[in-house]
């Protein structure tokens, strides 16, 4: 297990109550998020999801901020790389 996994095992994960409006259950390629949590690292609090495919993401406005970005330049530092 890698050391991002290990702190994903440490978050308390709640189950999310309503669906993505957009969502009507159709396209079953596409993962939902199923739980939500606050990941802890130092003093920075980061809001995460688990999708319904295992996957957990951390929300892009708080990565940003954990690197001292807006969002505005976290997403450019990605611009033609993705």
């Amino acid at each position: 297990m890698n050391p991002i996994d290990n702190m994903l095992d440490q978050v308390e994960w709640k189950p999310m109550e309503e669906k993505a409006e957009w969502h009507d259950g159709t396209r079953q390629d596409i993962p939902t998020v199923t739980h939500s949590g606050i990941l802890q690292i130092g003093d920075v609090q980061m809001r995460v999801f688990r999708l319904s495919d295992g996957k957990a993401i951390i929300a892009a406005e708080d990565l940003a901020a954990f690197f001292g970005m807006t969002p505005e330049e976290f997403d450019a530092s990605f611009k033609g790389k993705i």
